[in-house]
């Protein structure tokens, strides 16, 4: 899952949220210096993760796009289950997304000096830029997979995300809601 759904199953818990938030932008040795309050996030990021890549859906929806994108196939995945869920937002919840996103940029500004260094203008450039809100198009998305194919090995095959959606999009929505209210119930459980 990207960002935006680890933000959403964060169960209401500030500090559970930033740590689960961070962990995607940190190593091993660096989760571990986190302040001792994310350390729960830390672990519910890594839950949330190994139950994803475990679910049959979301197997499916890997195949499915490896044709695509080969060994990324799973990465852009991520990003258009983001997108599903914007465009299933209310199915989800009854908090208006517009409310969610404030919310969410009000608690990682305030958890802003106890990110460490490296992460601070990452998290400042998503709240000014309303990463969040980009998810739901397809531009969002194309800045979203440019970002990931700077860092990637084999950048040509994050080409054409957009396509992908459109030849697929119709299947990957059907993994994604398979998959999602699964993932919710599970987090519930390490929530309660």
């Amino acid at each position: 899952m990207n960002f935006l759904a680890h933000l959403f199953l964060s169960c209401s818990d500030d500090s559970l949220m930033v740590g689960n938030f961070l962990t995607d932008f940190l190593n091993k040795r660096e989760t571990e210096d986190l302040p001792r309050s994310y350390h729960a996030g830390v672990q519910f990021h890594r839950l949330i993760d190994t139950f994803t890549d475990q679910h049959p859906s979301v197997v499916q929806g890997v195949r499915i796009l490896q044709p695509y994108h080969r060994k990324y196939a799973s990465v852009v995945l991520d990003v258009f289950y983001d997108y599903f869920l914007i465009h299933n937002w209310s199915q989800f919840t009854e908090e208006p997304f517009s409310d969610f996103r404030q919310r969410i940029y009000k608690i990682l500004t305030s958890h802003l000096n106890q990110m460490p260094l490296k992460i601070q203008p990452r998290v400042i450039r998503m709240v000014e830029g309303d990463w969040l809100a980009s998810y739901g198009s397809i531009s969002g998305l194309l800045y979203a997979i440019e970002g990931l194919s700077r860092r990637a090995s084999r950048p040509e095959w994050l080409l054409n995300v957009a396509d992908s959606l459109h030849n697929e999009e119709e299947h990957l929505s059907e993994t994604f809601m398979s998959f999602f209210p699964d993932l919710i119930a599970r987090t519930n459980r390490f929530c309660a």
